[in-house]
């Protein structure tokens, strides 16, 4: 198994259009054959910062993720939307 969490601090005036992109990319993934788990989070009260929470089975699977349409297309849109960087935090599955 292979997990990431994925931290967004989005422009405030761009959380809708974040939304909407990630919300599509997060409908599309789900249906991977090599995807587990893909959440989005909005953090409260700070409701410009999001996060991913991403399980695959394998590395390989999260490889072929970033191959996939709908995320190059969601990656090329948001990035626009960004205040700064992305961060991604590998993660350790205990269960």
């Amino acid at each position: 198994m292979k997990a990431v969490q994925v931290t967004f601090t989005i422009k405030e005036d761009c959380c809708e259009e974040f939304i909407k992109q990630t919300l599509i990319n997060v409908e599309n993934s789900q249906k991977e054959s090599g995807v587990k788990n893909f959440i989005f989070f909005q953090k409260t009260p700070e409701d410009h910062i999001f996060f991913l929470m991403e399980v695959y089975y394998s590395v390989e699977d999260q490889l072929k993720h970033r191959e996939t349409d709908h995320y190059i297309n969601w990656k090329k849109n948001i990035l626009q939307l960004l205040e700064k960087p992305y961060e991604i935090n590998e993660l350790k599955i205990y269960s």
